[in-house]
């Protein structure tokens, strides 16, 4: 037997058995209440749960019933909507490297340069090297002035150099004059020769470098080793490196020069600077042709390295000759200590050397 109780119906025993419409009324209570255990759990855990991968969040029924509103809804729409930044960044990190893998390999690193030196030090180096060496060489002019006007006021009359007085120019004096006691003394032991390498004056070899008998020649010669020393102290040669290759160019050029002379049967003497300048140009050519240096009279800035050059060969063209008095010679052993002291000391500060090995 049935009796109607409101909207529902009931078995004779007292069972409940639920009509159609409060059927559906259940099953919506049961969508509300497995999304509010969703957002229970969403605000309880975070995101430490991807809801793309794991439901059970959404509470028993979601799992049971993976075709629950309730089940989709967190898990596609939250699922997509709380992703991670790191999940979000990982494709673009990806195609990062990869572009950064295509790339290519860098360049490899310049080769080492000397540290770059300030006006200071610049200066220093100066007080240090260059206006010692010009002091030195005006200082030595003067006692050649002054042994030539002594020689004069004893009614001596003297040839324009000690080349000429040595060759036997005309109105030349004899230095064993005893009137010429200073003059001898100057040509005894500032200028090179082979009579002064006979009779065991080695020091010679050092002072025909700071000597000069001539304004033009000592003008010439100080303001070329001005421009080359400071050269080198600007492109950062350290100061024993740039006294030895001053003092290994004027040696070098001694023995072109000595060699020279025995080959030639000649008493020549000779003095100045140039077999120290000459070093030092080629040298600095080598570790930087391209600088632009100027000559007097000329507008136009020259590269190093073809300025030298043809120094080098105007030298070669006139070492034979019997009227220059120029010891092209000495230019020469000056020039050629110069390339061997750049290939083994200071190849590393670049130039030439780099230019050989591409």
């Amino acid at each position: 037997m049935y009796f109607k109780l409101g909207a529902a119906k009931t078995t004779a025993t007292g069972a409940f058995s639920p009509s159609q419409q409060e059927f559906r009324s259940l099953a919506s209570v049961d969508q509300y209440s497995g999304f509010s255990t969703m957002l229970q759990s969403l605000f309880r855990h975070g995101l430490q749960k991807p809801f793309a991968r794991n439901c059970s969040t959404l509470g028993p029924r979601a799992i049971q019933a993976p075709h629950h509103p309730a089940a989709k809804l967190g898990c596609k729409i939250f699922g997509a909507r709380f992703r991670s930044d790191a999940q979000r960044r990982a494709p673009q990190q990806r195609q990062q490297q990869q572009w950064q893998q295509r790339q290519p390999p860098p360049p490899p690193p310049p080769p080492e340069m000397p540290p770059d030196m300030d006006e200071s030090s610049d200066s220093t180096l100066k007080r240090l090297v260059v206006w010692p060496f010009i002091g030195i060489n005006v200082v030595v002019f003067l006692w050649w002035q002054s042994a030539e006007a002594e020689a004069r006021r004893n009614g001596r009359d003297l040839a324009r150099t000690p080349q000429q007085r040595a060759v036997g120019a005309r109105n030349t004096i004899d230095i064993n004059d005893p009137a010429t006691g200073q003059l001898k003394h100057m040509m005894s032991n500032y200028t090179l020769s082979l009579r002064n390498m006979r009779e065991g004056r080695w020091h010679t070899l050092l002072t025909c470098a700071i000597s000069h008998a001539t304004l033009d020649h000592l003008v010439f010669n100080m303001i070329s080793f001005n421009a080359f020393a400071g050269f080198a102290i600007m492109s950062g040669v350290p100061l024993p490196t740039l006294l030895a290759l001053g003092v290994g160019s004027g040696l070098a050029s001694d023995m072109a020069c000595l060699y020279d002379w025995n080959r030639k049967r000649k008493e020549t003497p000779g003095l100045g600077a140039s077999g120290v300048i000459s070093g030092l140009g080629t040298a600095m050519a080598c570790m930087r042709p391209m600088a632009s240096f100027g000559i007097i009279l000329i507008p136009v800035g020259i590269p190093l390295s073809l300025l030298m050059v043809g120094y080098i060969a105007y030298d070669s063209y006139r070492l034979n000759s019997e009227e220059s008095n120029v010891g092209h010679s000495a230019h020469l052993g000056g020039s050629a200590f110069g390339v061997v002291f750049y290939m083994l000391f200071l190849r590393k500060y670049g130039g030439v050397w780099n230019m050989l090995r591409r």
